[in-house]
């Protein structure tokens, strides 16, 4: 059943998104996402995806809305396809659970405000024409003392387009063809850090240690 009315606030956003979850309601969590531009298949897609928040939903502790993370990509290269959101994204709505269901603590997707309602993001995709093999799984671990606090750049290519992003986070897996280079720098003289890359869930190279504050760089090889 859909909701009277679209939410115009931000309590009601909440609201209704919470009832929604709460109740297990697919349809009505289908009523609260923007879905412009996206095709039969992104909207079969975006079945999935709520499926899941449901089944890994729990007794709900809070529902509060977040700005968006730090460098937070609304542009995804996949698979020979491009997927981006279906409008710009204004912050994350955030569900935290009193007992985690398979072991999800909590869970959090994009929201966006169009003529004054509130929705959640929907993702629309297009076919790249890309004819080379297709992605793999692959992934960067940068590993010991200081990871936390370094700043980490990773230039990759994904069914042949390159990407270039900044990650907060130390270790991260995606889609894409092969990375080409990992840059970790960090201003703590207690850093003892390593880069590892992956393929396949396996590590491919390894890199000598950085010992201390600096730069540590590692470069595919051709």
């Amino acid at each position: 059943m859909a909701f009277s009315s679209p939410p115009g606030s931000e309590k009601d956003f909440i609201a209704q998104f919470r009832e929604a979850l709460s109740s297990k309601d697919s349809a009505r969590i289908d009523g609260l996402t923007y879905k412009e531009g996206m095709s039969e298949q992104d909207r079969a897609m975006a079945a999935k995806v709520q499926k899941m928040m449901i089944e890994t939903a729990s007794e709900i502790e809070d529902v509060v809305l977040k700005p968006l993370p730090e460098n937070f990509q609304t542009t995804v290269i996949v698979r020979g396809r491009k997927v981006e959101m279906t409008s710009p994204p204004a912050g994350i709505i955030e569900v935290r659970f009193k007992n985690g269901a398979n072991g999800a603590q909590a869970t959090a997707t994009p929201y966006t405000i169009v003529d004054h309602t509130y929705y959640l993001v929907g993702s629309k995709s297009s076919d790249l024409g890309w004819q080379g093999p297709p992605d793999k799984n692959i992934g960067f671990m940068v590993m010991g003392r200081g990871q936390d606090h370094a700043k980490i750049r990773v230039k990759w290519n994904a069914s042949g387009v390159d990407q270039n992003q900044v990650f907060s986070e130390p270790s991260s897996t995606f889609w894409g063809q092969h990375i080409d280079s990992v840059t970790v720098t960090t201003d703590s003289d207690d850093s003892d850090l390593t880069i590892s890359i992956l393929e396949g869930g396996q590590v491919i190279d390894t890199s000598e240690p950085l010992l201390g504050k600096g730069t540590l760089e590692y470069k595919r090889k051709n």
